[in-house]
């Protein structure tokens, strides 16, 4: 996998307001890594053009380092991943500046380096057995990250057709029914004269339209969560700093809910920051659309995970 190119994109805020991202990259990863940077202020891009940029920042041994910036058209800034930036594992603290044309600082905001730590001390390896064993190991790991994510689209295909045929066939049943007369819910019809209105009242309007990504943002500690929905199939994705347990990560609309008379339960990732260590932790999806962590991590760690299901009919009590 040596010298791989490999672009990792993020958005970056540099109001004061603006969320720190956290950019991932693994302990001793042989490949050129860029980072590359949209920059905003608030909602609204940034233009850079002109400017200057670097990024400061320290590992989590005391370690500092400085890289300059590439500036690209727009408000786009990029910078290579070096190996002084990776070789400690942790939670290094970084800085993105940026300089007017004057050389005057024109904006800066933190941003995280999350390296995680490899399965023995590359730099203590014996010989060159141990090293070609090494990046052997790290090209078994992604070839087999790269099957799981496939197997994982397939499944959301699959997935995605059944609701699809679902969606199709119950249609052409509310077709028929409004074609005939108006048969009250009660009595198996849809109480309805029109399409539109017989889909409201069976549910099935929630299951038929698509989103692009959403920011919904996060409803306490840091980070971001973002919800899409498409073909009734609902992915949430949560990147999150939580401040305690038991607390509401964030918030869906209440008609993509999995289940709208119940809670379901989720598992997501959880990253504990002072053992450098992954755990498993609950994420409830309420009825009401509140999404709720209930594990335990401290301030500080970091819980993420993808959850996809299919949206549930709503109660017709």
């Amino acid at each position: 996998m040596a010298n791989e190119l490999v672009t990792k994109a993020y958005d970056i805020d540099i109001s004061q307001t603006g969320a720190r991202p956290i950019v991932r990259l693994s302990q001793y990863d042989t490949r050129t890594i860029r980072v590359l940077f949209t920059v905003y202020d608030g909602t609204e891009l940034q233009v850079i053009d002109g400017c200057t940029a670097r990024v400061d920042g320290r590992r989590s041994d005391g370690t500092a380092f400085t890289k300059p910036c590439d500036i690209e058209s727009g408000s786009k800034v990029a910078f290579t991943v070096e190996a002084e930036m990776t070789n400690s594992a942790g939670m290094h603290d970084a800085e993105l500046v940026i300089l007017n044309s004057d050389g005057n600082p024109m904006g800066t905001q933190n941003f995280t380096l999350a390296v995680e730590k490899a399965p023995f001390d590359r730099e203590s390896a014996a010989t060159v057995e141990d090293r070609t064993l090494y990046d052997q190991y790290t090209s078994s790991v992604d070839t087999r990250v790269a099957a799981a994510i496939k197997k994982a689209d397939d499944a959301v295909t699959a997935d995605t057709g059944k609701v699809d045929k679902l969606v199709s066939d119950t249609q052409a049943k509310i077709d028929d029914i409004v074609s005939e007369s108006v048969v009250p819910i009660e009595r198996g019809g849809t109480g309805a004269t029109t399409l539109a209105a017989a889909q409201d009242a069976l549910g099935i309007d929630k299951i038929m339209t698509d989103t692009g990504w959403v920011d919904i943002g996060v409803l306490s500690g840091s980070g971001n969560a973002y919800y899409r929905a498409v073909g009734g199939v609902m992915t949430i994705e949560i990147d999150w700093r939580p401040v305690e347990s038991n607390i509401a990560i964030c918030k869906i609309p209440e008609n993509l809910v999995p289940n709208s008379e119940r809670s379901v339960y989720f598992v997501v990732s959880h990253f504990i920051q002072n053992a450098g260590l992954n755990a498993a932790d609950r994420v409830k999806v309420g009825a009401d659309g509140n999404v709720t962590l209930e594990g335990s991590p401290l301030s500080g760690d970091i819980v993420i995970g993808t959850i996809t299901y299919v949206i549930g009919y709503k109660s017709t009590n």
